[in-house]
Formats: structure tokens, C-alpha cells, sequence
């Protein structure tokens, strides 16, 4: 299926994918096609997967939707599904950065395919159903699996990105927040 007849579906975004297998059939299909679009088939026919998907995998309850890898370039990506389970106000829509709900955030990690002799750089997002967090995961993993940018590339395109669109915190927001939660317990 295109990305386009997944989100032409009169149930997307599969709101209901918890109790309902087929949301959550329509949701793996939503990412794996998100991915297969934004990198062309002539890559995305070399990724492997490096996990399968679940609906209350990650630390923070979050399904994970795609776990995949390229082995000829060493990189992947991930991403986890990000829902505002607490009503909070979008981030774009507010001033506090870090009490309010991120359409997507990305970060760049290094993961172990079989231990830690062979790790790999991984774009990781944990992102909601929305055209922003759509429009910024293709982007990325284009810059990233099809430019083979650096993860420092990527970083720093995804904090001005929140820079200029109030999206979430910048590092710079975290980093200050981050200080005073420090200074608070000493």
C-alpha cells in the first residue's frame, strides 16, 4: 500500500490500534511505507529489521512501529509511536518547551546489532501521526541513509528545526533546564 491510501483510510491515524489489531496492521504498514517512500525502493528493499514491532515496547510505554537497519552503510533508524496520553498543548502552540507535547523528536544513537563490538549509528523518532512529524522523518532519513550525513549533521538540523518552529526544546532550552535541576539538588 502507498502512504497516501493509508492516510486516505477513513480510520487513520488507527486511533484505537490498542484494542484493535487491524489499527495496529494499518499502523505498521503506515511507517513501513513513510520509510519505503521517503528512501525508494532501491534502498529500502537492502534494510533489515532489527526488531519487531510492538505495541507497548521503549521505557516510556510507546509502541514501536519500525526497528530497521542498512548493514552496507552501518546506519539505521527507529521509530516509536508518540502519543499526548495527558492533553498537553502542542509545543508550536506553546511558550513552555518542556511542559508541552512534541510532534516529533529525533536523537541519534549508537545500538549493537548482535553485542557491542558492532554497533551502528541509529536515527531514532519518536513521533505522532501528523504531516509535521511525517514531513521531518523523511527528510532525515534521507539526509541520513540516502546523504549519509554525519549524526552531528543531523542533530544539529533537528535543533534548529525546533529553533524555528517552537516544535519542542533546543539543546540549548534542555541544557539550561537540565543545569538548573542540578544546581536545585546540591
Amino acid at each position: 500500500m502507498k502512504l497516501s491510501e493509508i492516510t486516505a483510510h477513513p480510520l487513520f491515524p488507527f486511533s484505537d490500534f490498542r484494542d484493535n489489531d487491524a489499527s495496529f496492521l494499518m499502523l505498521e504498514l503506515y511507517w513501513a511505507a513513510l520509510a519505503r517512500e521517503a528512501l525508494g525502493e532501491e534502498v529500502s528493499t537492502k534494510a533489515l529489521p532489527l526488531q519487531a514491532t510492538e505495541r507497548d515496547d521503549e521505557a516510556f510505554g510507546d509502541p514501536l512501529m519500525i526497528d530497521f537497519w542498512i548493514p552496507s552503510l552501518r546506519r539505521g533508524a527507529k521509530v516509536t509511536l508518540l502519543e499526548n496520553a495527558e492533553a498537553q498543548p502542542a509545543c508550536r502552540d506553546s511558550l513552555d518547551k518542556l511542559a508541552c507535547f512534541p510532534s516529533i523528536v529525533a536523537y541519534m544513537s549508537r545500538r549493537g546489532i548482535s553485542g557491542p563490538d558492532d554497533e551502528i549509528d541509529q536515527l531514532c523518532f519518536r513521533a505522532d501521526m501528523g504531516d509535521v512529524a511525517q514531513e521531518v522523518i523523511a527528510h532525515l532519513l534521507r539526509k541520513f541513509l540516502l546523504e549519509e550525513a554525519a549524526p552531528s549533521v543531523i542533530e544539529a538540523w533537528f535543533d534548529d528545526f525546533c529553533a524555528r518552529t517552537g516544535e519542542g526544546p533546543t539543546q540549548q532550552e534542555l541544557q539550561a533546564y537540565y543545569a538548573a535541576q542540578n544546581s536545585d539538588e546540591e
